[in-house]
């Protein structure tokens, strides 16, 4: 009995290897059976992945016509991003997990690339975004991730033979519908990822960027999962119009308010109003024109000055003028056009010449002469050919300034000059801008004869003294008193003595006594 007691421990002993050995391989199996399992599983994306949105649309109509390309370029190039980024995050099997991964790191790497390559593009001007340039997006992870379900545990053993189940897939992520606003303009964002950004030109930021300066609106959207976004939207300034007023045109006369130094002059001031910061001045500059100089400093003070003895100043008459344009600049380089005008007085001419003349009465009834004349007004040296009527005759000029005056020797005044008298005629002639010159004829007496009366008396001869008077008139145009000279004359018959008033005495002598009869 103990001897079979004994083989049979030693057949137990030699049973054990065997059935540990059938243990470790049923176990074996067993293990094999998880690791070999069809069934499928869904592998998530690691969350550091960076996410694009599907594309960027400005409004139509605030998108400047060379521009559109830009624009339409920029919103292929994030779509194209986007359909990589797409393509990395489709559900996949557990057996591609590995290869998801590499594509999701390579997605990201273009993504990197893509964004380097953006940022080292120059950014030209624009009235809306920066031309060329995408928005950079940056992720926000949550602070901490759900664990991968383990589909087998550890250490349970599985008697059932493998079978497919369908696991429970993660929950859709979708954007967080939203309209942001911003420093530069206002973003919008759709459910579906798709958004917008509207630039609002009339922005105070927008205005202050200076021709082609950098600025960047940044804005953080939100996923349904809590994740958040941050965009960056560039923008690039644009050259703002500044608006000029003030004075902006000047006016000075000839000859009028001329300084110590013979100069005509007149100012003003421009202001100028920009938005662009720092731009609210003009260059200072001294610009030469064709009749004078305009001086303007920074704070926008002018002045404008014209040497008054110029030809062309002096040759302008009433009612002409001048003009000139000046254009100044602000700081950025906006141009305004300033304009000044020059009015004309009419300059007295210059008239020389043979102004005089002498006549005689009743023997040189014409005379003439010629003027000369200057003057700087353009078309103005010259006189009117007209007839001039004076007080003793009549002056004919030409528009030359030849003059011809004729004597009226009928005129009273005229014939009652006695020889030695004379008088002046004094008639005053214009030029062509009225200035007036006088020419001067001098008319000189001559003795006119005077016509006297007569008188005839008849007496008889006898022994006494023969006395007879008479009253002789007198009439002589250069004496009006028509008075005579008293005078005694002795004759061969008589004496005749006669007074100033004409009464005359005749006294005959005694050799009428010789007389026969009938003799005379």
């Amino acid at each position: 009995m103990e001897k079979k007691i004994a083989e049979k421990k030693a057949n137990d002993r030699k049973k054990a290897p065997t059935n540990q050995t059938n243990k470790e391989q049923v176990n074996s199996k067993k293990k094999r059976v998880k690791l070999f399992s069809s069934l499928k599983i869904q592998i998530p994306l690691p969350s550091s992945l960076m996410l694009i949105l599907p594309s960027l649309n400005v409004k139509a109509s605030q998108v400047p016509a060379d521009l559109e390309s830009d624009t339409e370029t920029q919103v292929n190039e994030a779509s194209n991003l986007q359909n990589n980024m797409e393509e990395s995050i489709l559900p996949t099997e557990a057996s591609s997990a590995s290869k998801n991964t590499q594509l999701s790191s390579a997605s990201a790497t273009t993504l990197e690339d893509a964004s380097m390559h953006i940022e080292n593009t120059p950014l030209p001007p624009s009235h809306h975004l920066a031309s060329h340039s995408h928005p950079v997006i940056h992720r926000i992870p949550l602070s901490s991730t759900s664990p991968l379900n383990n589909i087998v545990s550890n250490n349970q053993t599985t008697k059932t033979p493998p079978t497919t189940t369908t696991p429970k897939l993660p929950q859709r992520v979708s954007y967080v519908e939203e309209t942001i606003q911003g420093a530069y303009g206002q973003l919008h964002v759709d459910k579906n990822g798709s958004y917008q950004f509207t630039l609002d030109p009339k922005s105070q930021a927008y205005i202050l960027l200076q021709k082609q300066e950098p600025g960047t609106d940044t804005f953080t959207i939100h996923l349904t999962d809590g994740t958040k976004l941050i965009i960056q939207v560039p923008v690039v300034g644009k050259q703002d119009s500044p608006v000029i007023t003030g004075t902006l045109s000047g006016h000075v006369i000839e000859d009028h308010n001329v300084d110590n130094h013979g100069f005509l002059k007149t100012s003003g001031k421009v202001d100028v109003l920009d938005p662009d910061h720092g731009e609210s001045v003009l260059v200072p500059e001294t610009i030469h024109g064709q009749f004078g100089s305009l001086s303007i400093n920074a704070q926008g003070h002018w002045q404008y000055i014209v040497d008054n003895s110029q030809s062309a100043v002096q040759a302008l008459t009433n009612g002409t003028s001048l003009a000139e344009s000046f254009i100044i600049h602000t700081v950025d380089g906006t141009p305004q056009v300033l304009k000044m005008s020059i009015g004309g007085e009419n300059d007295n001419a210059l008239v020389s010449g043979a102004d005089t003349g002498d006549i005689y009465e009743d023997l040189s009834p014409r005379v003439t002469g010629s003027l000369s004349i200057h003057d700087t007004d353009t078309g103005e040296a010259h006189f009117s050919n007209t007839d001039l009527l004076g007080s003793l005759g009549t002056l004919h000029l030409t528009e030359s300034g030849s003059w011809t005056y004729v004597l009226d020797n009928a005129n009273p005044t005229v014939q009652a000059l006695a020889n030695g008298e004379a008088t002046t005629d004094t008639i005053t002639v214009h030029s062509a801008d009225g200035t007036p010159h006088q020419i001067t004829i001098t008319v000189h007496g001559t003795n006119d004869t005077a016509t006297v009366s007569n008188a005839t008396v008849a007496f008889n001869e006898t022994d006494k003294v023969v006395t007879t008077s008479g009253t002789l008139t007198s009439t002589d145009i250069d004496n009006p008193d028509n008075t005579f000279t008293p005078d005694s004359i002795t004759g061969t018959h008589g004496r005749l003595t006669i007074d100033a008033n004409g009464h005359w005495v005749f006294t005959a002598n005694s050799e009428f006594n010789q007389l026969n009869v009938g003799d005379k």
